[in-house]
């Protein structure tokens, strides 16, 4: 079976940094979207991968999700 796969926002505030480290306990694949040029809290883990970017930039969010 195929891990499932979360896409999730704000990956280095509180809420969504623990929602990241939830689903990848529980074998989810996480893709974290913040702000910031690295991610604060979840350091290289297998399953999970971060981008940089702005929500305020369609054009760069729209991309992402192509």
């Amino acid at each position: 079976m195929a891990q499932p796969d979360a896409l999730v926002l704000g990956v280095n505030g509180q809420d969504g940094s623990y929602l990241a480290e939830s689903l990848l306990a529980r074998g989810w694949t996480v893709h974290g979207i913040g702000r910031q040029a690295q991610s604060r809290w979840i350091g290289q883990t297998p399953g999970y991968s971060y981008q940089a970017l702005d929500l305020n930039d369609t054009d760069a969010f729209s991309a992402l999700l192509s």
